[in-house]
């Protein structure tokens, strides 16, 4: 069912990696990887965030084995040392940062980080922001947060042209200050946070559910909303118009959660509308020439009743009611805004002709 839910966007700044002091197998962390794998969060990192990231996990690797080493010195008269210290030691400092850095490839690669390049990013958008003092650069200015200036442009463009909102997780104030003044980049200071947002899979299918215990309640919202939609005659009529819809019938189909999260489902209904309608277009049968060439007439038009079946995709919503999360009731039943309806002739109509050659039609 989760393919069907939209995923969250989150960005995961180095700090939150720092807090987690590198424990690839932190509780978090596989929280984190557990609902990558659901495909109820996307993963954003920017090329200079993962070179940061990387950069710390080899200072943290360097002073894991300089600790080491000089514990070893420290306790010699406990010697010799179990096991395990005894292999890190013989391993060597190149190594254990190359093993660090492997952890970091294969934590990444379990939650399909997407990484955003930083390369379209105008420096001169980041230089104004330092010389105004705007976030996340402040007072002093502080130089050491043009990584992150860089990395919050490049999310900025990608929410842009994405369409999508992007959650940062970060606990650094200057991150906190760069969201507030953005409408494309939402602030949460811990992972946990970022979890509360994603989609509830449990809600989600208690949603599906409850779609076949309220279906009476849909159907009638339906037939109320349909004839209150714009109606319109297919590409083969011209100046064609739809009066007096009726609906017959409403038939519900397959149900996919597209939402669940902050106390709503939303899921898609695929309906069939079976409905009448009085239709009116110009008769094909009719038309002739304009006087100066340049268009056609139409002498007459035909009038005439019609029934007619369409599909279309039904967005429920439902809110949980008291608090509590088992109890959802039914709170609105949106339709698609137009609806085009085909006419059949006996005869192609006359203005279907070649735009270079508008005459074309009456060689055949």
């Amino acid at each position: 069912m989760s393919q069907n839910l939209e995923p969250i966007q989150v960005f995961i700044d180095t700090q939150v990696f720092d807090s987690e002091n590198y424990n690839f197998e932190s509780r978090d962390l596989k929280r984190l990887r557990h609902l990558a794998s659901e495909g109820l969060i996307n993963i954003k990192l920017t090329s200079v965030t993962l070179k940061e990231i990387e950069s710390h996990v080899d200072e943290r690797a360097t002073e894991a084995f300089a600790a080491l080493a000089k514990f070893r010195k420290s306790v010699a008269i406990l010697n010799p040392l179990p096991n395990e210290y005894q292999r890190v030691l013989k391993l060597g400092e190149d190594r254990v940062r190359a093993l660090f850095r492997s952890k970091l490839s294969k934590l990444l690669r379990s939650l399909n980080v997407e990484v955003i390049p930083v390369t379209e990013v105008s420096p001169d958008l980041i230089m104004d922001a330092y010389f105004n003092k705007k976030p996340p650069f402040g007072d002093g200015k502080k130089k050491a947060e043009f990584p992150d200036a860089f990395a919050a442009q490049a999310l900025e463009e990608w929410s842009r042209r994405a369409g999508q909102k992007v959650i940062v997780v970060s606990g650094d104030e200057d991150w906190k200050k760069r969201c507030a003044e953005s409408e494309n980049l939402e602030h949460v200071a811990r992972l946990v946070e970022a979890f509360e947002k994603a989609p509830d899979l449990e809600l989600a299918w208690k949603a599906k559910e409850q779609v076949s215990l309220v279906e009476d309640e849909i159907r009638e919202e339906i037939w109320e909303k349909f004839t209150g939609m714009r109606f319109y005659l297919s590409e083969n009529v011209i100046d064609g118009q739809v009066h007096n819809v009726e609906v017959q019938d409403v038939a519900l189909g397959r149900v996919f959660p597209v939402e669940a999260r902050e106390r709503r489902a939303v899921v898609n209904v695929d309906c069939k509308v079976v409905f009448s309608a009085d239709v009116i277009y110009n008769d094909p049968e009719s038309w002739r020439p304009a006087d100066d060439d340049s268009s056609i007439q139409y002498s007459d038009c035909v009038e005439k009743s019609i029934e007619a079946m369409t599909s279309i995709t039904a967005e429920v919503r439902f809110k949980v009611q008291d608090g509590c999360m088992t109890k959802l009731v039914l709170d609105k039943v949106d339709l698609p805004l137009d609806i085009s309806i085909g006419v059949k002739f006996d005869s192609v109509p006359p203005y279907y002709y070649d735009d270079e050659n508008p005459w074309s039609y009456l060689a055949e």
